[in-house]
């Protein structure tokens, strides 16, 4: 059964970190519509100036950050000893759970371009421990077809795997597309599945996805997409948590009195379990 555009939402622009512009897709009024999906931040910038603040020490609980750096480089540094630099093409899969403290800055470029997705994690997994990966050219796998290609950036295609994760399964493809061509790509009928638009103009099961928005899909078991332009865009497959969210920042818990645990932790400096 083909999957259609159920919601759709526009980004909009605002400031975060110590000063980057950024392109809100998902956020605080999304979150039911889009389980497991918590955020969606996108970057699309061709001037340094509105990046290179980057992110301070930012303390994070409950769910795992994922950035895909499509153009540009980024650097990560955690309470953990990691110390990296991620490249065009490569994504980082950040596990906070009971607690990771992060900095992110991204080094000047021609065009930075890119999304950074908090997956929610299941109320018993919330605090298990954190953990850091990188997702390199070298592991991603790309799947040509006419009129287009796939590049398997997590989880699963058909029959191809790529990197899998510890806790929620999570799909994700990038899919380039021609001007006029069209795709036809299966997910499983169980999954809660979105798309967002990079660039171009995409149709959806026959509806119009918008560069730079987010559409929840119906259930199914195959995407239709066809491209009235040349298009890049992801599908992102996960499984719905169906559990309460409490937002307390970059702690999402499944209740308020965690959240406060959380922060009285914080004080205390007893927030991170686990630290190099």
């Amino acid at each position: 059964m083909r999957r259609d555009v159920i919601t759709k939402v526009n980004g909009f622009q605002t400031m975060d970190g110590a000063g980057v512009r950024i392109s809100r897709v998902l956020g605080l009024n999304t979150t039911r519509d889009f389980d497991p999906f918590l955020l969606l931040d996108s970057y699309d910038s061709t001037n340094p100036a509105e990046y290179q603040a980057g992110f301070p020490g930012t303390p994070c609980r409950g769910m795992e950050l994922i950035t895909y750096v499509k153009k540009g480089t980024m650097r990560h540094r955690d309470n953990l000893g990691n110390d990296t630099t991620i490249e065009s093409g490569e994504v980082q899969w950040m596990t906070a759970c009971s607690g990771i403290l992060h900095t992110e800055a991204f080094l000047p470029a021609d065009h930075l371009v890119g999304v950074q997705i908090w997956l929610n994690v299941m109320n018993d997994e919330k605090m298990d421990d954190p953990d850091y990966h990188i997702i390199r050219n070298s592991d991603i796998e790309e799947i040509s077809f006419e009129g287009g290609n796939i590049r398997l950036l997590a989880g699963c295609y058909e029959d191809r795997e790529g990197y899998k994760g510890k806790h929620q399964p999570f799909d994700m493809y990038d899919v380039s597309l021609d001007s006029g061509a069209s795709v036809s790509i299966p997910v499983p009928d169980f999954a809660s599945v979105m798309i967002f638009s990079f660039s171009g103009e995409i149709r959806v099961g026959g509806t119009p996805v918008e560069a730079r928005s987010a559409a929840k899909l119906s259930q199914g078991d195959v995407i239709e997409i066809a491209a009235d332009s040349d298009a890049d865009f992801l599908v992102l497959s996960s499984v719905e948590t169906g559990e309460r969210v409490v937002w307390g920042n970059t702690v999402i818990m499944t209740s308020e009195r965690d959240v406060e645990t959380a922060y009285k932790e914080l004080e205390k400096g007893t927030f991170f379990k686990k630290q190099k």
